[in-house]
């Protein structure tokens, strides 16, 4: 069954043709209404982070969708160097490190704390072994939890 208006879609087929778009094309502030423009600025700020996210993702070559990846990554880096308290010229968060819950602040820690156990291993080695522990760690206690919760006593089993 095929349906008169905009394509095969029956919910499009009443839509208006002053918003209709090619992925092309390029809405622009003034093309929308005066109620809507700040509501669309706001979007591409949060979003984007820049009014004209056509025009940024064209400077550098990638697509929105990327810019907007790339912005939702810097904002979580920033609230990390926040949280942390570390310099990000002076002392620079890894890509590793950025990816997963363990710093190196964690493998000096680990280092110190037991260093027979991480001797002659690379950094990047003593995270993994750390992530792991995390999981299983975490795994533990959402066994405990669930077993509390069915009203088992986790200690004699």
């Amino acid at each position: 069954m095929k349906a008169k208006g905009f394509g095969n879609n029956p919910m499009k087929k009443n839509f208006p043709s002053a918003f209709k778009q090619n992925d092309d094309e390029v809405v622009k502030y003034s093309d929308l209404p005066e109620d809507q423009r700040d509501a669309a600025r706001k979007y591409n700020m949060d979003t984007y982070g820049t009014l004209n996210p056509t025009a940024e993702a064209n400077k550098f070559g990638v697509t929105k969708n990327q810019l907007a990846n790339f912005h939702k990554k810097s904002i979580k880096l920033q609230d990390m160097y926040k949280q942390t308290g570390r310099d990000a010229i002076k002392n620079p968060i890894s890509e590793q490190e950025y990816k997963s819950d363990v710093s190196l602040s964690d493998v000096e820690k680990a280092r110190k704390r037991a260093p027979q156990r991480y001797t002659g291993l690379s950094d990047d080695r003593i995270m993994e072994i750390l992530r792991k522990e995390a999981k299983r760690k975490a795994k533990r206690a959402a066994k405990i939890k669930d077993m509390r919760a069915r009203g088992a006593n986790p200690n004699k089993t």
